[in-house]
């Protein structure tokens, strides 16, 4: 999740261009924000470390394919329960190649967040903002760690200044601003933001129907869920509990929401 340009680590760029351009398409497959495109992406990011076994962007990209597979169980050849650990050892092989790089500082924040290690992700977060003060996707990616320690309205307000900063932003920061709004309470901006999506991730359909219920439109929200479930039909509300799993430092807010896709009609699982 770079934003809209291809990402380079500022310090420690690669003499392949083979592994440049393997690097760019393996970020267009996890940008699809589906199994088969984050198998992709793993895939051409190890092809590119075969090319540049020191080229730490790779190193970036297959961070992000391991935290994906920790969180959404999209792992295909591996365990889930492994990713976590190969996405945190990724990561650090990012920032030890290139430790000026905003980029390598993020993807290790995130993983940190997935690990449950608040504390820890805000320290590698606000490293990356100092190394980048104006890069919209680590400001934009930064927002998640701050809602689930509580800082909504901080939160939303860091995601519109990300949105300022790249007015050509991609889908997902809508995503997490509506996601953002859900838990700040602003339901109706949350749909907003929503409604403003070119090509909506079809995860993104859970903060949509949650939203939904909140508004009192009960039945849109049981569409949203049946259009997810179209694309994904093992989706359950375990997936989603084991998504959420000790994120919140406030445990009730994320009850909260599962209550709501309860009510959006995702089954248990």
């Amino acid at each position: 999740m770079t934003g809209t340009s291809v990402p380079t680590c500022q310090n420690q760029p690669t003499k392949s261009q083979g592994a440049y351009e393997l690097v760019y398409l393996s970020r267009a497959e996890r940008f699809k924000f589906t199994p088969e495109g984050n198998e992709n992406a793993k895939q051409l990011a190890e092809k590119a470390l075969e090319l540049d076994p020191d080229y730490a962007i790779a190193y970036f990209s297959l961070a992000w394919v391991h935290i994906n597979c920790d969180r959404w169980g999209w792992c295909a050849d591996r365990k889930q329960e492994e990713a976590l650990g190969l996405a945190l050892e990724a990561a650090q092989k990012a920032v030890a190649l290139d430790p000026e790089s905003s980029l390598a500082h993020w993807v290790l924040a995130h993983a940190y967040m997935q690990a449950n290690a608040l504390d820890q992700s805000e320290k590698e977060y606000n490293r990356a903002i100092d190394l980048n003060p104006n890069s919209a996707g680590v400001l934009a990616g930064s927002v998640e760690t701050l809602v689930y320690l509580g800082r909504v309205n901080e939160a939303v307000d860091r995601l519109t200044t990300a949105m300022r900063l790249n007015p050509h932003h991609p889908d997902w920061y809508l995503w997490t601003l509506a996601w953002a709004r859900y838990f700040s309470g602003q339901y109706e901006a949350g749909l907003e933001a929503i409604d403003e999506m070119t090509n909506m991730p079809n995860l993104a359909r859970r903060t949509q129907a949650a939203l939904y219920v909140r508004t009192g439109q009960t039945e849109k929200a049981r569409a949203s869920i049946s259009e997810l479930l179209k694309l994904q039909p093992d989706y359950t509300i375990k997936d989603q509990l084991n998504s959420l799993e000790g994120k919140f430092q406030d445990h009730s807010i994320a009850e909260g929401f599962i209550t709501d896709l309860r009510t959006a009609g995702l089954p248990e699982g």
